[in-house]
């Protein structure tokens, strides 16, 4: 069996669902023959977002965490130390390593590639996942409307990024859309470029017990949602308020964003709010609603809300860009509806009401090839290919 080492500053405990693409990768890749060697960060760098509980997949891993340095902004300065230490760590147990696999965000250690794959000769995959250089703001922001600063850093951004690609062995993106844009910028490494979709994992919904929080119907949203929408959050929820026997429960970071806005549009009686929470639980919230909701930002912005709807079965509402990928993925299932923007109160009542006439969605179809065992299967394929025989 050949080590993959997974390079990835955010890792469990952290409590944040970046780190999950990573720790799916980790629990599958043995049973395509990659044993999986975890290199990141010491926790205490995260500060207070830290999950209560580890997920199951943790207790089999061998993990390497980077040493925490008790000096004023520790983050900050370990952030820009880790692409060395990562070089380091690696020349140090280059010989126990077959390949790497690295991850952003942070997309800077990318950098680091030339060193890795020309001078230690270890093939490296860089999975971008999301969008760096050409993310120029939420919803297809105009280059010209981003203040110059921001305009020269994504420079910097995009000269890191060519010299990344040019040495690395493959690169993965998280969605055709997004493999497109970066086909588009940097057409040259064209042929590295494969897309692995994010997915749920069909374990975690195995004994899954319902948890409702109130009599009446509801609907939920888990992790990011205001940051996409802006001033149009306030729409949302004033939609919601139009709707009396509705509850809305959100779940996540932007608690206090999500408390602040009900509580100026007079309907706290009507929204149930906490902060974050373990996976296990927020499936069983999942599981114990009527009805999703999820918002996103840009169209090659996929998420895994989605697939955790879908495979709950629960009709689900997208607010999205226009030319979404949730769009193209699931905008044809019965029971997924779509609200591109702008997002009116009329608009999203309209799409409330008519949410809220079915009970249930079937999906199976379109989710068979989005499982984690799979996108882990592609993955291997790619370190498979990369890789000399032995």
């Amino acid at each position: 069996m050949k080590t993959v080492l997974i390079v990835s500053f955010n890792f469990p405990p952290l409590a944040k669902v970046s780190v999950v693409r990573a720790l799916k990768f980790c629990k599958f890749l043995p049973e395509f023959q990659w044993n999986p060697w975890v290199l990141t960060v010491d926790q205490r760098y995260y500060g207070k977002a830290i999950a209560s509980e580890l997920q199951p997949e943790m207790h089999a891993l061998y993990v390497s965490r980077l040493p925490y340095f008790r000096v004023p902004a520790a983050r900050t300065i370990m952030a820009l130390l880790f692409p060395l230490l990562v070089l380091l760590f690696v020349a140090r147990n280059r010989h126990r390593i077959d390949a790497i696999y690295m991850v952003g965000s942070p997309f800077h250690p990318f950098i680091i590639t030339p060193l890795l794959t020309k001078a230690l000769r270890i093939p490296v995959v860089l999975d971008f996942r999301d969008s760096w250089s050409m993310n120029f703001g939420y919803d297809g922001q105009p280059r010209h409307t981003v203040r110059i600063l921001k305009r020269i850093q994504r420079k910097f951004y995009f000269l890191i990024e060519k010299i990344a690609l040019r040495y690395t062995s493959a690169a993965t993106f998280a969605t055709q859309i997004l493999k497109t844009e970066y086909i588009l910028a940097h057409p040259t490494y064209s042929s590295k470029y494969h897309t692995i979709y994010n997915g749920y994992d069909e374990d975690d919904f195995k004994g899954v017990q319902p948890l409702s929080l109130t009599s009446g119907k509801t609907i939920i949203v888990a992790g990011q949602f205001s940051i996409y929408l802006g001033n149009q959050l306030e729409e949302i929820l004033k939609a919601v308020r139009d709707i009396p026997d509705l509850t809305l429960i959100y779940v996540g970071s932007e608690h206090e964003i999500i408390r602040n806005t009900a509580h100026k549009l007079d309907m706290l009686e009507q929204v149930i709010i906490h902060s974050f929470k373990p996976y296990s639980y927020i499936l069983r919230l999942l599981a114990g609603c009527d009805y999703g909701l999820l918002s996103n930002g840009v169209i090659n912005g996929l998420g895994t809300k989605i697939f955790d709807y879908l495979a709950l079965k629960k009709p689900c509402l997208c607010l999205v860009p226009k030319g979404s990928i949730i769009t193209q993925l699931f905008g044809n299932v019965e029971g997924v509806f779509i609200s591109e923007k702008p997002h009116s109160k009329k608009k999203i009542v309209n799409q409330l009401i008519k949410l809220m006439q079915k009970s249930s969605i079937n999906a199976d179809e379109q989710l068979v090839k989005f499982t984690r065992r799979n996108s882990t299967k592609e993955l291997s394929h790619i370190l498979d290919t990369i890789t000399p025989t032995q």
